[in-house]
């Protein structure tokens, strides 16, 4: 016998942390006629996904120090098993990987750069989809902070971004 999804199309939202049933009873028929044997129940809960609410060095800051400890703090509780370097990544210039340690604690995940960040360089941290809270939801996209210096940077260097959180698709 040929399985077949079944596609479910909702027409209003589902509220958030609701337990919910999914019922195809009986007279439900397969190609040739023969109907379910029992009504097929599923029940499923919905959840919130996380989100970065904060980080340091915060959203418009003029000047990142390039000695401190980078760090996003979620709106709700972590996987720590889901916070790694994999994960929250630094990279800078370009696509190069800074080598650093990341921690988790609380609701707040921590970048400490191995060494001082060079001036006059744009440093991007990106927290991936691969976080995840403790029921396996993660956020629908990636999160990215640009961070540098301005006082040090070339004059050529585009001012007119100084600290930015972005969402990427």
């Amino acid at each position: 016998m040929q399985e077949l999804p079944l596609n479910l199309r909702q027409r209003t939202f589902l509220q958030t942390n609701t337990l919910y049933t999914a019922t195809i009873g009986t007279g439900a028929k397969d190609p040739t006629g023969a109907a379910l044997a029992a009504n097929f129940v599923s029940t499923f809960t919905t959840v919130v996904a996380p989100t970065v609410v904060s980080t340091i060095p915060v959203n418009g800051a003029t000047a990142a120090a390039l000695n401190a400890a980078i760090s996003a703090t979620f709106s709700k509780a972590m996987d720590p098993a889901t916070i790694n370097a994999t994960t929250f990544t630094v990279n800078g210039p370009g696509a190069i990987p800074v080598g650093g340690a990341v921690s988790y604690s609380g609701s707040t995940a921590t970048f400490t750069p191995s060494a001082v960040l060079a001036t006059g360089t744009l440093y991007t941290a990106t927290i991936t989809t691969g976080a995840k809270d403790p029921t396996g939801c993660c956020a629908g996209s990636q999160f990215c902070v640009d961070l540098y210096d301005r006082r040090s940077l070339p004059q050529s260097f585009p001012q007119s971004r100084p600290m930015e959180l972005q969402r990427w698709p």
